[in-house]
């Protein structure tokens, strides 16, 4: 019995799902939204993290490149897992098959800028809003353009919170070096 409730509440989320992301995909159009979606896309891309860690161990002091260890350790073990699921689940995306192995589910766009918006809340608690705004504005770009259904960018956003939350709330020593807290 316990798999047939199953069976239909997965069901019930995909279908839902499509019905979502049509909504956004499809009547979310307009100049406005064809210019802010893709550069917020482009905020969460692979370059664009390494260059804002990069300014952060090169022009900050010793307490921001502190943070910066721990962002790229909690980051590098983020991006393993969306890229391990991405393997496993192999999820076609909405638009189609991409012409690089790369699977829908889940996000790593909103997992990326979950985990930096909630690392950097962390230290900046007077922009905590914008910074969820910004990171929910990532995800919805993702399923806006067409590469990511409404429930990748969930579960993507739940694991860069997560991995975010995990990492403010460890001890990070590596070796005899303590980095962080």
């Amino acid at each position: 019995m316990n798999s047939l409730w199953i069976f239909l509440w997965i069901v019930n989320v995909w279908a839902g799902d499509q019905t979502l992301y049509t909504w956004i995909h499809d009547n979310w159009r307009s100049p406005v939204t064809d210019v802010v979606f893709p550069i917020l896309t482009h905020t969460m891309d692979k370059e664009a993290q390494f260059g804002l860690w990069a300014g952060m161990m090169v022009l900050g002091g010793p307490e921001t490149q502190r943070f910066g260890k721990v962002l790229a350790i909690g980051g590098l073990a983020q991006t393993l897992t969306v890229t391990t699921l991405k393997f496993l689940t192999n999820r076609p995306r909405p638009e189609g098959a991409s012409p690089r192995y790369n699977s829908s589910f889940p996000s790593g766009h909103s997992a990326a800028a979950f985990y930096w918006a909630t690392m950097l809340a962390s230290k900046l608690h007077r922009y905590k809003v914008p910074l969820y705004l910004w990171a929910t504005g990532v995800a919805l770009s993702r399923v806006y353009l067409g590469r990511h259904w409404p429930t990748d960018v969930l579960v993507g956003g739940l694991i860069g919170y997560g991995f975010a939350r995990f990492t403010l709330d460890r001890e990070v020593v590596i070796g005899d070096w303590r980095i962080w807290p």
